[in-house]
């Protein structure tokens, strides 16, 4: 439906909620498929009219999850109950939305500011090309998390995949248990920390901003990389080449609180 017609048809928050309720029926129309980029429209022009407080509240829990919940949502407070698919918070420009459920892949990508919480696990690529905000998740994150982030905040109390942060250029990333191999991986600024332990390759290709590791790092440590900071608090199965040119990285690694000497390609711990 034209934006211009939504505008001038008078409906209320409650009326948003009871369309969740309705739209079931329409599950097998071509059109379903858009239902969750027509939620956030009538969200956004409500809010844009009334500015409400009050948090939109979308109850989603037997519908198959919908993609597009709050697409570039612009201010307003949102309350989502259930499952969703793709893209939720996709280019949000400020708001507060809590999810008491999961995700698909593509949640907050190129999130430019607000505050998003997730209660479940979320997919991959989650918060890629990040530009400010925060986002919480209760639950596991799938690979890429964080890819290309620019700045914000991102904290995970679940575990995460590989290639966590991979190409960041700032902006923090706080995970509470454990993440998968290529962690930081060409990493440009920025930091990343692991309460738990983290796969192979943590470090590769770094070139700028720190990586914490609170417990142990696997293989190949720092491969390849040629700067930033590196810290591990327990223990290193062991080390990468360190640099790209000949056997000299700036990258600074510190292992149980003391440098390591990072002048040798290819050596062990």
């Amino acid at each position: 439906m034209d934006k211009n017609r939504l505008a001038n048809i008078p409906y209320s928050s409650d009326d948003i909620t009871q369309i969740c309720s309705e739209i079931e029926k329409y599950k097998y129309e071509k059109s379903f498929k858009d239902s969750g980029a027509f939620l956030t429209r009538l969200i956004n022009l409500h809010y844009e009219k009334t500015k409400q407080e009050k948090p939109y509240l979308l109850l989603l829990e037997e519908l198959p999850p919908l993609d597009y919940i709050c697409l570039d949502l612009k201010g307003a407070s949102v309350e989502v109950h259930g499952t969703v698919g793709l893209a939720f918070c996709y280019g949000i420009k400020c708001g507060n939305v809590i999810l008491n459920g999961s995700c698909s892949n593509f949640a907050c990508k190129e999130m430019k500011n607000g505050s998003v919480h997730i209660t479940g696990n979320a997919g991959h690529d989650i918060s890629e090309n990040m530009e400010n905000g925060e986002l919480h998740i209760d639950g596991n994150v799938e690979n890429r998390c964080g890819k290309d982030m620019k700045n914000g905040y991102i904290h995970i109390l679940g575990n995460v995949g590989s290639e966590l942060g991979f190409g960041k250029k700032g902006g923090d990333i706080i995970v509470s248990k454990n993440a998968d191999n290529n962690c930081g991986i060409a990493m440009n600024g920025g930091t990343i920390v692991v309460k738990g332990n983290t796969g192979s390759n943590t470090g590769g290709s770094l070139q700028n901003g720190t990586i914490i590791v609170e417990g142990n790092a696997g293989h190949k440590l720092g491969d390849f990389s040629c700067g930033g900071t590196i810290h591990v608090d327990g223990d290193i199965a062991s080390f990468g080449f360190l640099s790209y040119g000949p056997g000299i990285s700036q990258t600074k690694i510190y292992c149980k609180g003391k440098r390591v000497n990072t002048r040798i390609r290819g050596w062990k711990w």
